[in-house]
């Protein structure tokens, strides 16, 4: 069975509930009207993203429109190589260098920063009891497209 390699150094485990809500995969969404298409992986900002597979850079972007009050939060777009080419990867909250797209990586090679997804909502949100634990979202889309739990494919011994 094919795994990846977990996306973020250190490891720190899959986001649980918070105030705002399941990280999980498939977690309801908007008063159960649409599904968690992605899994969360806890982060401190500044943690390292990783190549969860071999794979290209081919698309950055932001994960949210550009709002004059908030920090811009970014996106990055993977295309998986090798035994890996029908794998796709969308990983949410990712500051990476300009230049990354076009850029091969391998499996564990370092591609970006994690961000302050957590202060972006208290920021958002300000004088809200509510909390947002610190992950990137990362989407893993094969071949069909169908979306996958990527933290199924995390190698044995990985404790989530």
């Amino acid at each position: 069975m094919k795994t990846i390699h977990p996306p973020v150094f250190p490891f720190r485990g899959l986001r649980g509930v918070d105030g705002y809500g399941i990280g999980g995969f498939g977690a309801p969404r908007d008063e159960g009207q649409r599904r968690h298409e992605g899994t969360d992986y806890i982060t401190v900002p500044g943690d390292v993203n990783l190549a969860p597979v071999p794979c290209k850079a081919t698309a950055r972007g932001l994960a949210y429109p550009h709002n004059p009050k908030l920090p811009d939060l970014h996106s990055l777009h993977l295309q998986g190589l090798g035994d890996y080419e029908n794998w796709h990867f969308k990983i949410l909250y990712v500051k990476t260098a300009s230049d990354v797209v076009g850029v091969e990586y391998e499996a564990g090679a370092p591609i970006g920063i994690c961000e302050d997804l957590a202060g972006y909502y208290a920021a958002k949100h300000p004088g809200s009891p509510r909390k947002m634990t610190n992950h990137i979202h990362v989407e893993l889309i094969i071949t069909e497209p169908r979306k996958v739990d990527s933290a199924l494919l995390l190698p044995p011994g990985i404790h989530v």
